[in-house]
């Protein structure tokens, strides 16, 4: 059924250790063709990309992924609708063009379909991926943790129309937590590991799972991992002591991340995750720690402290610190006094 076979296409050479951006464009006059590209061989498991052009694309196709230095297969299946027939002779246009990615940490580095090839994914740096088939195309990502602390993963898929379930599992391939990142809010979720109550992460490689159902084929995504040593508040000058705060208190912050990340804090409500007290309202000592002053009318109960975590693209992590606080500034009534 392959009505066409591109000589395989080598990247990259002898140059160990190198990725490189594969650039393939096609045209046609009509009838519809699969792109598909595989990794040295024909098979579902060496098929690392696909796409369609047809009339709905205005028969032209423009495809782009990043891969290793590897020989590359190029099919093309051409079919015209309505005839059953393959090929018949449509004239067809395509170039292949190479050039080198500059930077590893923020392309997804294909085939990564298997656990065993994953992607590596640089802890507070983002990366994008491309799921070339809706459902099929799963994705992993390799998560390197050097010590105990906190994990925080960040999945965007502006265009999305389906959903994606983002899983994280241990070096044995144990599931540790996952979440569905459904369409709605620009398909935009995150995981938390290692926070509050919960034990730290430990030290080790996680596998990063992406996983897409009923997804837009090429639809493009950005997939971010953060990491924090500690994460915690407290009253000042009574560490420990859990109870509602009072006004004039104030409430330290404090994250232990790496000095190079921006840090803003805020309070939420738990509920609807409207901000209760913005950024403006904490005064950032040092570098991770901030500190909220309870001001009159500052009333509320069982609120979460945010940590936004900003690296240099601009991509924020937005870190829960457990446990729930309680403001209560509202004077106690005096009903009656007696001697």
């Amino acid at each position: 059924d392959v009505d066409g076979r591109f000589p395989p296409l080598r990247a990259g050479g002898d140059r160990g250790g190198a990725a490189f951006h594969v650039d393939l464009m096609y045209t046609q006059r009509e009838g519809e063709t699969a792109i598909k590209v595989f990794q040295n061989f024909i098979s579902d498991e060496a098929q690392i990309g696909q796409t369609l052009v047809n009339p709905a694309t205005r028969e032209r196709g423009v495809w782009s992924f990043a891969a290793s230095p590897a020989t590359y297969l190029i099919a093309l299946e051409v079919s015209v609708p309505d005839t059953g027939m393959i090929g018949n002779g449509i004239p067809y246009e395509f170039s292949v063009s190479i050039s080198p990615v500059t930077d590893l940490d923020l392309v997804e580095l294909e085939p990564n379909a298997t656990p065993s090839r994953s992607t590596p994914l640089p802890l507070n740096r983002s990366i994008t991926g491309t799921s070339w088939d809706g459902s099929k195309d799963i994705d992993y990502y390799r998560v390197e943790v050097t010590e105990p602390g906190i994990l925080w993963l960040g999945l965007t898929r502006p265009d999305g129309v389906g959903s994606t379930k983002l899983t994280l599992r241990d070096g044995s391939g144990v599931e540790i937590g996952s979440t569905q990142v459904p369409s709605n809010n620009l398909q935009a979720g995150h995981l938390q590991v290692g926070a509050g109550l919960a034990p730290p992460i430990e030290r080790g490689s996680y596998t990063v799972q992406i996983s897409p159902e009923n997804e837009r084929p090429g639809s493009v995504y950005q997939l971010a991992a953060f990491f924090a040593r500690a994460a915690k508040h407290e009253l000042v000058g009574s560490p420990g002591v859990v109870r509602p705060l009072r006004l004039g208190e104030k409430l330290r912050v404090t994250v232990d991340a790496a000095p190079d990340l921006g840090t803003e804090f805020e309070i939420i409500d738990a509920r609807t995750q409207a901000v209760i007290v913005p950024s403006s309202r904490f005064v950032v000592t040092t570098s991770g720690v901030g500190e909220y002053t309870v001001a009159a009318r500052d009333n509320f109960e069982g609120a979460i402290v945010i940590a936004r975590l900003t690296n240099a693209n601009g991509v924020t992590a937005t870190l829960s610190i457990e446990s729930p606080i309680t403001v209560d500034t509202v004077p106690p009534v005096i009903r009656s006094v007696s001697h």
